[in-house]
């Protein structure tokens, strides 16, 4: 609820004048990713709970001076959408990513529709889509390969 209520009011008005929804998204998207982004994160929204604006907005705000960090970060975005892309068959029509994302983002509001906007390109992607290997595991355990981490 928090989450909801911190996005709704940086859309009305950006924390800081600079901080809005997708600055909000930016920042808190690498949590799930990342474990090295757990602590800072919760520091930094448990700083924000507690009144201190301004440690979200050091940490959201983009930093347009920063052309090395801007051209790593596109860089990095670039490379996520090759892998992501060329990884699995992705629908390519827009029907079919809105019907599959407006139904998602009903239960899972978090990141559904900025995860759909980080995977858009793969619906035009000009690069050949793989069919997804079949993982297969021993007797006795699920079929279920998990990687997870970066260290």
């Amino acid at each position: 609820k928090a989450w909801l209520e911190l996005r709704a009011a940086a859309k009305k008005k950006p924390i800081g004048g600079v901080v809005g929804p997708a600055e909000l998204i930016s920042f808190f998207q690498g949590a799930p990713y990342y474990d090295s982004a757990w602590a800072p994160t919760a520091k930094t929204w448990s700083a924000y709970r507690a009144g201190d604006t301004q440690a979200l907005i050091d940490a959201a705000a983009p930093d347009m001076s920063d052309l090395a960090g801007n051209a790593a970060s596109e860089n990095g975005n670039a490379v996520y959408s090759a892998v992501e892309c060329a990884d699995a068959k992705w629908p390519t029509d827009w029907r079919t990513w809105d019907r599959d994302n407006t139904r998602l983002h009903e239960k899972y509001p978090f990141m559904t529709w900025a995860n759909a906007w980080m995977n858009l390109p793969c619906a035009t992607w000009p690069a050949k889509q793989q069919t997804p290997l079949d993982v297969k595991t021993r007797k006795g355990l699920p079929p279920v390969l998990i990687v997870q981490s970066t260290r």
